[in-house]
């Protein structure tokens, strides 16, 4: 994962927090759990870029390489909700906004506070961003789902979906548990029912 991944990630988690929870301060230790496979230094370093960037505010604990609890500014809310308008002013992956947070990551905000990530999944190429922000899947893995979600969306679109179709998707998947839910979702918005 790249800086600019790491980054909207973070801005987006935030985010995500402010709308759930208005004022609440994020623990920054949760994020190791929350952006798995990304060294706590590459974390702070772009912790750090955020709040110099005024994209999100911060307290400072004494000795800390970066804010121990933050929260995002009005100008990192704009960011989010706008990231097209920004893409030249800061350095952040803008599908990485789109898309937000992977499916039903929980994070403990300040306060303690639960707050729920979800995303609305509603076509196979949200599916598939999905799928490419796994960091933990292997090429083959990856040409592996894109096929059957390919099969799949070609089947729907021409002939409508059937049970039959619904299982043998569920099959070929069925190691990839995480991405039922959202190609569940995918399926009842191309029935109409989402």
């Amino acid at each position: 994962m790249n800086n600019a991944e790491i980054r909207a990630k973070i801005l987006r988690l935030h985010y995500d927090c402010e709308m759930n929870r208005t004022g609440t301060f994020f623990n920054d230790n949760e994020l190791p759990q929350l952006i798995s496979g990304v060294a706590q230094n590459h974390i702070d370093a772009n912790l750090v870029y955020l709040y110099r960037s005024r994209l999100i505010e911060g307290i400072w604990g004494a000795g800390n390489n970066s804010p121990s609890l933050t929260r995002i500014t009005p100008a990192g809310i704009d960011v989010v909700e706008n990231p097209e308008r920004y893409s030249g002013e800061f350095s952040m992956d803008v599908q990485v906004l789109n898309v937000g947070t992977n499916y039903g990551q929980v994070a403990q905000a300040g306060g303690g506070a639960t707050v729920t990530q979800t995303q609305t999944y509603s076509s196979f190429n949200d599916l598939r961003q999905l799928v490419r922000s796994h960091t933990e899947l292997t090429d083959g893995d990856r040409q592996r789902i894109d096929a059957v979600l390919g099969n799949l969306e070609k089947t729907v679109a021409e002939k409508g979906i059937t049970k039959t179709v619904v299982e043998q998707a569920k099959q070929a998947l069925a190691d990839y548990g995480w991405l039922i839910q959202p190609l569940i979702a995918v399926l009842m918005n191309a029935l109409g029912l989402g």
